[in-house]
């Protein structure tokens, strides 16, 4: 029973060492990926996903830290859209931080699809053709359809399988009912 409490204490003790990342960290460490964003409560959750996403894609800018800083801010943008068309009466600021803040993202987003247009991630790929109608990106996606980094992600069988319903429903089904 001793030897358990003190495994306890030990493992309380060494968890009080580790520095775990916080959104308040970030922003002290690096307030330029804090500053643009809104401050108050309005989108919280989705403003610290696209912060932590910011991080990662500045430590390592590698497609697939763009990939989920791309999702984080489309997230992001779809939420803080609609907080900037609240009128405030007595607190104009907030409206203008979170207009600044919607085109802070709008912005981001158009970065990354600059950086990522010769790109052959299977998301990057997928969010070029469906949100800019970039057809050679779908004709990279789909040359990528049976690679394990496509076969081994639900996301990507999916996004294929969305194409598929659209020009061939058994090929769709296929899909889904063989992998």
């Amino acid at each position: 029973m001793a030897f358990k409490r003190i495994t306890l204490a030990f493992a309380i003790l060494l968890t009080g060492c580790e520095e775990s990342l916080t959104v308040e960290g970030i922003c002290v460490q690096s307030p330029a990926m804090c500053n643009d964003l809104n401050q108050d409560s309005h989108c919280k959750a989705q403003r610290e996903r696209t912060i932590f996403s910011r991080h990662l894609e500045s430590l390592q800018p590698t497609d697939e830290h763009k990939y989920q800083l791309l999702k984080a801010f489309e997230h992001y943008n779809q939420c803080i859209a609609l907080a900037a068309n609240i009128q405030h009466i007595k607190l104009k600021s907030k409206t203008t931080a979170r207009q600044r803040a919607h085109l802070t993202s709008m912005r981001e987003m158009a970065r990354i699809y600059q950086q990522t247009k010769h790109t052959s991630h299977p998301g990057l790929l997928y969010y070029h053709w469906s949100r800019n109608n970039d057809e050679s990106a779908l004709t990279r996606l789909l040359a990528l359809e049976h690679t394990a980094e496509v076969e081994q992600s639900a996301e990507m069988q999916f996004y294929l399988a969305s194409y598929y319903i659209k020009v061939d429903e058994e090929k769709a089904i296929n899909f889904y009912t063989t992998r």
